[in-house]
């Protein structure tokens, strides 16, 4: 990714488009095989961002590892089926699905289910192209449950099957470097992190540029729109506007 902009300012200097203009901007660009990175803290609104995106594609899926995760009852994912098992029996017409093993007793039996869930549905949606894939929770996906590889693979061989990824992440420390270098958009929230900063710079980004901007967020739900091709301009975006 190229630098986010020639200058540096505090982020005000920047349009702040509504999200229904903005929402049908970045559609119109945005095609099959185009990933998307979502950075931000807990809280931050990462995940409202991405169902909001999620929620325009024909053929969707969400890997959710928190079984009680209070997307599965959120008016973003109404009308989306609940699936323990994968694959589906009929996505002819297009599918919205959230993907997570059936509630465990432990931490350890969670942990096992997803280890035998997730990679193998991951390889059928592979094989079977054409899908959008929300990674929830990519650090847990890559690190605790020994997805690394295949996640990679994912983002950087899935586009020839028109495949798209959204990559959300707490820290962009541990995650492979090859998921933010190979998506084509990027939704930055408020982060006063250095590490995450140097992380995010080593990918092709304006460090200067991103401490300034990331540290000088307005509020909550506000992301710093990055289309490193130059095509559409830094804005900021709030799903709340």
């Amino acid at each position: 990714m190229v630098n986010v902009a020639p200058t540096v300012g505090a982020g005000d200097d920047l349009a702040r488009p509504r999200w229904g203009e903005f929402l049908r901007m970045f559609r119109a660009r945005w095609e099959p095989g185009q990933h998307v990175f979502v950075y931000g803290e807990n809280g931050s609104g990462k995940t409202d961002l991405a169902f909001r995106l999620l929620n325009t594609e024909p053929f969707a899926v969400a890997f959710i590892t928190k079984p009680r995760d209070p997307i599965f009852t959120s008016p973003l994912t109404r009308g989306y089926k609940r699936l323990n098992a994968w694959p589906p029996r009929d996505v002819r017409k297009g599918m919205h699905a959230l993907l997570s093993p059936k509630p465990s007793k432990t931490m350890a039996e969670e942990r096992l289910a997803q280890r035998t869930l997730f990679p193998a549905a991951l390889d059928n949606i592979y094989m079977d192209g054409g899908w959008t894939v929300l990674f929830d929770e990519t650090l847990h996906m890559t690190q605790s449950l020994g997805m690394k590889q295949q996640v990679a693979d994912f983002f950087y061989l899935g586009r020839s099957n028109n495949l798209t990824g959204l990559a959300l992440s707490q820290r962009p420390v541990g995650i492979p470097t090859v998921v933010p270098q190979s998506c084509k958009y990027a939704f930055l929230a408020r982060s006063r992190r250095e590490e995450d900063i140097k992380v995010l710079a080593e990918l092709g980004y304006s460090k200067r540029e991103l401490s300034v901007r990331l540290s000088n967020m307005r509020s909550l739900h506000d992301f710093l729109f990055v289309d490193p091709s130059g095509k559409l301009p830094l804005m900021i975006v709030n799903t709340r506007r």
